[in-house]
């Protein structure tokens, strides 16, 4: 357990248990405290794990202030970094992951028209535009722009979550990091990374408005 979740459960055990310790004699022992307290602590540790559940978070996580963090989730490809992951891939990646955490998941295969991926978590709605490599470094910065464009189009609904998901191919981390930061301020995109790992796929996602 990290540091942060065990403060994070001293500040709610300390809210739930307070009624019940104000009217005890702090200088005499009295095993009635000992329960009160052990009971707020796991009345406080269940009502994490329900937050955790219904807004889930993905373990490879950075934020604003983490560059480093993020270009190192970049994956190595042998020519120019590239490896042929395709726009479906990423999606099925998203689709796989997300899934995983709760999500209800609508794609979009190959180029049909609409919104690549399509995510709800009860009233949480998010839009994902994906894009996927490309054979050569200028494919890269189009397709990087066309995602921005597609995804600006569809940012319509003040109540939806809107992101884009990159292969994590070191020029798309790249180009992410150099958006202005107004730009970014005003956005307020998620962009989710997808690499390899063994047979399968790991997502990592930037949050811009956190940190």
């Amino acid at each position: 357990m990290t540091e942060e979740r065990k403060f994070a459960i001293l500040f709610a055990a300390t809210i739930l248990a307070a009624r019940r310790l104000i009217d005890m004699d702090p200088d005499k022992p009295n095993m009635a405290k000992r329960f009160f307290v052990d009971r707020a602590i796991e009345d406080a540790a269940f009502i994490l794990e329900r937050i955790d559940a219904r807004w889930p978070e993905i373990v490879n996580s950075f934020s604003a202030n983490d560059a480093e963090g993020v270009r190192k989730f970049a994956y190595k490809g042998k020519k120019n970094g590239f490896i042929g992951m395709t726009e479906d891939e990423v999606k099925a990646a998203m689709k796989s992951t997300l899934e995983g955490l709760a999500y209800e998941v609508h794609i979009k295969w190959g180029q049909k028209s609409g919104s690549d991926i399509l995510t709800v978590l009860g009233e949480r709605r998010l839009v994902i535009e994906a894009k996927g490599e490309g054979s050569y470094r200028q494919m890269l910065g189009n397709y990087f722009l066309n995602a921005l464009g597609e995804i600006l189009q569809r940012m319509s609904d003040n109540l939806t979550s809107y992101a884009i998901a990159l292969p994590a191919h070191p020029s798309y981390i790249e180009l992410v990091l150099k958006l202005p930061k107004r730009v970014r301020e005003a956005l307020q995109l998620d962009f989710y990374f997808v690499r390899p790992k063994e047979t399968t796929y790991e997502v990592g996602v930037l949050r811009w408005h956190v940190g």
